[in-house]
């Protein structure tokens, strides 16, 4: 089955070929492409529940917090599922470290999930990117353009944090 993103690219696709070979005249101006460079996060991502709600007072969000007693999980990944938590009924967190390409600061970065089934909050380099609130694995999308950490020299790792 293809995801969100493959069957709107494939459907663009289809339309634009419709549109032309169709009768309209196009007029003179040229639209210019912006290159699109997609980066997969799925894959390995370090997990926990949070029953205490300590997420704040321990800013589990900053780029820097241990990895102590956060566990492995493959994206994507349906925590509520698993036998150990199938009855927590609370916060969970997910943490991703991952290098940013020095060229993507002079392009509008965005990161982008295809199905979350609750609330999210998302944290990228310790500041909030933004908070999803809907139920139904449904997609939705943040510009992080402004919450690159990037130095000249070298390319720190940016962190990926949060899930309700």
């Amino acid at each position: 089955m293809p995801s969100r993103r493959q069957f709107l690219t494939a459907s663009a696709g289809a339309i634009a070929a419709t549109l032309a070979t169709s009768e309209v005249q196009a007029t003179d101006t040229e639209a210019k492409a912006f290159p699109t460079n997609l980066t997969s996060l799925c894959g390995e991502w370090l997990f926990r529940t949070d029953s205490a709600d300590s997420e704040t007072s321990q800013h589990w969000y900053d780029a820097d917090v241990p990895s102590t007693g956060w566990r492995q999980v493959n994206v994507p990944h349906t925590w509520q599922i698993e036998a150990p938590v199938a009855e927590y009924y609370g916060t969970a967190w997910y943490r991703r470290t991952f290098d940013v390409p020095a060229d993507w600061r002079t392009f509008a970065v965005r990161v982008e999930f295809e199905a979350v089934f609750h609330t999210a909050t998302v944290w990228i380099n310790g500041q909030m990117a933004g908070e999803h609130r809907s139920k139904g694995y449904k997609a939705f999308t943040f510009d992080v353009t402004d919450l690159q950490e990037v130095e000249i020299s070298e390319l720190p790792p940016a962190s990926l944090a949060g899930s309700k």
